[in-house]
């Protein structure tokens, strides 16, 4: 309650079930204390969502990694990366060599860039070895225009540097979110590999400081986090194909949230009602009763190895809604029905036949379709009346 001021523009279209208030609290009280949190559930159930909308409630910029079994240290970190600013700096370059001709006045041999680069050279070790060139120069020239030209030598300096440069360092999100004190999250953590991930200790303890040497360079390229950055991850539950578990070592360094499916009733219910954009109320909660239903018979009756996501069901919600208008509510819900489980129904020794069980799915899909109208809007005069117990729909006559 104490969020939900704050919550509601940066959620329009969430909808807060009891699963989905618990896991917002305890992530945001994760955050408020500066604890990284690993958010562990099945997909589909808020997770990623969440940890936008804490970062839009923040005011933070909320970079996102996928992470995937190719996933590299220098995607999180950073790496050398192709230097494509040479042109740029070659230009940049040619405008200080011109300001420094003006300011000193050397002669030059034509026009092109290179026969003023040549010029240059020669002047700038004529003036570095003979000091009375360099006195004269100085007694020639104004206060203000000797310092003016001493910024352009060095810029001149640092530009024929770069112009030579193949590869520069590039920060990875990781490091630009522990510079600008920003939220990251690493997404699907436990794809990525134990050496890839055990890079990120340091960042989870106390100190939150990451030592890079792959940079290179004279001194060890180091980065302290900012007091306001934030880290976060989540992951599947191991056990599944593809899935496993991260090394203790790592996962010790989380808070670790369980985010449970929606699996209530009510909240199921709740969801499909708010995401069903097709008829009226009572066309809406007629549709979710049908949906929740057949998904808790046929997973009892035929499909014992199949669980449906959150994911499943609000497919099935958007395809009735995007086509009720054109083939009318029932035989929308049963076309849904296609798309999400019925397609994927074979027949196996042992099993029903997939006749069987997309009639008798049908039939249970158009229980109490008298009570609405084909366009979604409660039925005041249904056809029964002319033909009681029989209602047709598509091809289908029940």
């Amino acid at each position: 309650e104490r969020l939900r001021p704050h919550v509601v523009p940066h959620a329009p279209g969430i909808v807060w079930t009891r699963s989905m208030k618990r896991l917002l609290a305890l992530t945001e009280r994760c955050l408020f204390h500066g604890e990284p949190v690993l958010l562990v559930g099945e997909t589909g159930c808020g997770k990623t969502s969440v940890c936008q909308i804490l970062a839009a409630i923040r005011g933070v910029q909320l970079r996102t990694l996928n992470c995937h079994q190719h996933t590299d240290s220098s995607d999180i970190l950073g790496g050398l990366r192709p230097y494509r600013a040479r042109d740029q700096a070659a230009q940049a370059l040619l405008r200080h060599l011109h300001q420094v001709q003006q300011l000193a006045q050397f002669p030059t041999s034509g026009p092109d860039a290179a026969d003023l680069a040549q010029a240059y050279r020669v002047w700038l070790k004529l003036i570095w070895t003979v000091p009375e060139e360099r006195l004269r120069l100085q007694e020639q020239m104004a206060v203000s225009s000797y310092d003016s030209l001493g910024v352009a030598v060095r810029e001149v300096g640092e530009l024929e540097k770069k112009t030579k440069i193949l590869f520069e360092w590039a920060d990875g999100p990781l490091v630009e979110s522990m510079k600008e004190g920003s939220a990251f999250l690493l997404d699907e953590i436990s794809l990525a590999e134990d050496s890839v991930l055990e890079r990120l200790n340091s960042v989870l303890e106390t100190t939150r400081m990451l030592t890079i040497p792959e940079r290179g360079g004279d001194e060890v390229y180091e980065v302290q986090a900012a007091e306001s950055f934030r880290f976060l991850a989540t992951m599947n539950p191991g056990g599944d194909f593809g899935k496993r578990e991260l090394s203790p070592a790592l996962r010790n360094r989380f808070t670790e949230l369980w985010v449970p499916n929606s699996a209530d009733r009510d909240d199921l219910h709740l969801i499909i009602m708010e995401r069903t954009t097709f008829g009226d109320e009572a066309s809406r909660a007629w549709c979710a009763d049908r949906i929740l239903d057949f998904l808790a018979w046929v997973t009892r009756t035929y499909l014992y190895d199949r669980t449906f996501s959150l994911r499943d069901l609000l497919t099935w919600v958007r395809f009735v809604n995007q086509t009720a208008p054109q083939l009318e509510l029932p035989r929308a819900l049963i076309q849904g029905a296609h798309l999400v489980v019925l397609d994927s129904v074979e027949d196996r020794p042992g099993h029903a036949r997939r006749a069987d069980v997309v009639r008798e799915s049908e039939q249970l899909l158009l229980r109490g379709v008298d009570r609405v109208s084909r366009n979604g809007e409660s039925a005041a005069e249904n056809d029964d009346e002319q033909h009681p117990g029989v209602t047709n729909v598509g091809n289908t006559r029940v």
